[in-house]
């Protein structure tokens, strides 16, 4: 009997053990996602931000966004590379950022030019959550346009410009689908996509979706909203300036 079971447990150790070659990712690899990034209380290290990197260096696209972004800011390592990368700026009462929009984990600040562009990870989010707002935060600081780029008169009003400029490179759009996409190869698994746009991946990360469907679902929260007819307004006003 003891053969018996000894026989049964050896065979599952080489069952279990078969399942990471078969699935190509380590079979507990998940919980790794569902840790604390970082603590509500503790400062960024180099090593906090390195584990997000290795991660993404796992997968070929984001392995050339974090070139990109040494190419363009001049900064390789991790403790350098904090010079653009911060923690959010959290409230005693709410330790996700606030935003501009409904995106709740990090921001990216992209200002007029000749001033420093950053970006922010807030604490006490997930591995997951931390490298997904890393990668989405990244998407608009390597490729979003200069403000007020678009030709307004092209624009009949505020609706149609929200539509069409949030759709535009490297904003929300580019920014949450190249985040959806991102995590679901990294973390092989489509359980970190929000329930809203899940069905529309692929195990592979292929967006099956449209652009304009994404953008229309975004544009109902009020928060991205409010934030494309703040810039709309912004524009307008520059053009009467110029």
């Amino acid at each position: 009997m003891n053969s018996f079971l000894s026989a049964l447990v050896l065979t599952a150790l080489v069952v279990i053990s078969s399942v990471p070659t078969a699935f190509g990712y380590d079979l507990y690899s998940r919980n790794e996602f569902k840790q604390r990034w970082i603590g509500f209380h503790d400062e960024l290290t180099p090593e906090h931000l390195n584990r997000l990197c290795a991660y993404m260096e796992t997968d070929a696209k984001t392995s050339r966004m974090l070139g990109e972004l040494r190419r363009v800011t001049g900064r390789q390592s991790a403790l350098e590379l904090m010079a653009v990368l911060h923690l959010c700026a959290d409230t005693e009462d709410d330790f996700k950022m606030q935003l501009n929009g409904p995106a709740i984990f990090g921001q990216a600040n992209i200002p007029e030019a000749g001033q420093a562009h950053t970006m922010c990870l807030s604490r006490g989010i997930s591995v997951g959550d931390a490298l997904a707002t890393f990668i989405h935060e990244l998407t608009h600081y390597l490729y979003i346009r200069e403000s007020c780029s678009a030709d307004l008169k092209r624009y009949k009003d505020v609706e149609t410009f929200s539509l069409a400029t949030i759709q535009d490179q490297g904003e929300e759009v580019d920014a949450f689908l190249t985040e959806f996409s991102a995590r679901i190869r990294i973390e092989h698994s489509r359980m970190g996509v929000s329930y809203l746009f899940r069905e529309n991946f692929t195990d592979a990360g292929q967006f099956l979706g449209t652009r304009e469907e994404v953008a229309r679902l975004l544009l109902a929260t009020p928060g991205y909203r409010e934030n494309f007819s703040k810039r709309y307004d912004f524009c307008k006003g520059q053009l009467k300036k110029n």
